[in-house]
């Protein structure tokens, strides 16, 4: 558990069904040994929904609509915290880049 010296520990992650806590994949750079950092982010999504099918601890991103506005409508209606958008088509760049949308 991470804590911040000045305040009290943070809360645990939220647990799974069987009381297991779970974790979002948002990006893959590498797989089976491959680097796929010059790879589009479509290519590295696919291979995550590979990795990780029929895994309850492990699950991709999910998807919105690629309309902004049909997505930004999705996070409202589902009351998720927040949207973060990249082209499907961008290979992955360390640092800051304009792919990301937040």
């Amino acid at each position: 558990m991470a804590a911040d010296r000045s305040k009290a520990p943070l809360p645990p992650p939220r647990l799974g069904l069987r009381g297991e806590s779970r974790r979002l994949a948002f990006d893959c750079l590498y797989a089976r040994g491959k680097d796929l950092r010059k790879r589009p982010l479509r290519v590295r999504r696919n291979v995550i929904e590979e990795l990780v099918d029929c895994h309850h601890l492990v699950l991709p991103a999910r998807r919105l609509a690629y309309n902004g506005l049909e997505a930004w409508a999705q996070v409202i209606e589902r009351g998720y915290e927040g949207l973060v958008g990249k082209d499907e088509l961008s290979p992955y760049t360390e640092g800051r880049t304009l792919s990301w949308l937040g």
